[in-house]
């Protein structure tokens, strides 16, 4: 995103929006406990990777239909629910302790 065509706050916002994203993604690989979810995690944050270093040398952020997966993907990563190894209806805070 050039600085000059977005001004430093559009800049600053967007990056705030890149690094949450990143933030979310990383997130849910750590946390999730399938297998098939940390590949799809993973699978994601790397597609989204890629855009950005992509865009960082071409000016195809600008284009609609190249940056719309991006968009569509990082909702992916922010709303993705994260199961936790507990049993379902247990209290995740009493895992490992007796009693």
């Amino acid at each position: 995103m050039p600085l000059n065509e977005l001004g430093l706050v559009g800049f600053i916002l967007g990056g705030a929006f890149i690094f949450t994203v990143a933030g979310f993604g990383v997130r849910n690989l750590v946390r999730s406990r399938e297998r098939r979810e940390r590949a799809a995690t993973g699978t994601i944050l790397s597609m989204i990777t890629i855009y950005l270093i992509h865009t960082s040398f071409d000016w195809d952020w600008n284009v609609f239909a190249v940056t719309m997966p991006f968009f569509f993907f990082a909702g992916m990563l922010v709303s993705w629910p994260v199961r936790s190894g507990a049993a379902p209806g247990t209290d995740p805070g009493q895992e490992g302790r007796p009693g």
